[in-house]
Order: structure tokens, then sequence, then C-alpha cells
């Protein structure tokens, strides 16, 4: 098995600036890096904090509507030994 070509977009060019050959090197998974994974979601940073506040309002919906259960249980032992 060869080097594996991907797809880069746009035409060949012997000389790519520096900052793009680091964006287009890919990682351990193809081209899911952890530089990549943020940018996408810096480019959705709407969707993103749309979910964080639906979240949010889901766990704060449900702790004020399932009833609260407290339960405890306490144990006594007494020894009794001489001095």
């Amino acid at each position: 098995m060869g080097e594996q070509n991907i797809y880069q977009g746009g035409p060949p060019s012997s000389n790519p600036p520096k900052s793009v050959e680091k964006t287009l090197t890919p990682g351990p998974i193809g081209t899911l890096s952890p530089m990549n994974v943020l940018r996408m979601l810096l480019r959705r940073w709407v969707l993103v904090c749309l979910l964080a506040a639906a979240g949010g309002l889901a766990g704060i919906l449900y702790g004020q509507l399932t009833p609260s259960i407290y339960v405890a249980e306490s144990k006594l032992e007494m020894s009794v030994r001489r001095p």
C-alpha cells in the first residue's frame, strides 16, 4: 500500500502557503483533526449556542418537574467496654 492521495481542492501548487499546508495535513483518522473540528464548530457557532441553550433548558425543566425523593438511613451502634 503506497501513499494515499487526498484531493485537497484547487489546482496543484508547488509551493502552498504554510497555513494551507498545515490545515490540509491529514490527522491519524483522516482529515478530522482537533483544529478542523474547532473550525467547523466556530463556523456553526449559532447552532452550537442554540443546542447548548436547549440542553440547559431541558435540564432546568427536568429538575423542576421531577419530584424530590429524600431518603435517609441511620444506624446507632453502642458498645459497652470497661475502662
